[in-house]
């Protein structure tokens, strides 16, 4: 993965996408990342699509895997 600050740019993007090879650019402002540049040759537009969408990245955050641990699990049953 390659980093570039967003004042320091002097080239078109194309230039920098051009360049990428297989590697993801992320642009940053001020150290915040604002933007990435991904290349799509192995992976395609379409999961780039899906995976910014809502309802699929909710679906990813309730897997028991998911790096967000944020997996919600069901209430403990009371013993009587």
């Amino acid at each position: 993965m390659k980093r570039m600050e967003l004042s320091s740019t002097v080239e078109p993007l194309t230039s920098y996408a051009a360049g990428l090879g297989n590697e993801i650019l992320v642009v940053t402002k001020g150290r915040r990342p604002i933007a990435a540049v991904v290349p799509l040759a192995e992976i395609g537009w379409e999961w780039v699509a899906l995976s910014q969408h809502p309802d699929f990245r909710s679906l990813l955050a309730a897997l028991p895997d998911s790096p967000s641990g944020r997996r919600k699990r069901p209430p403990k049953r009371r013993k009587r």
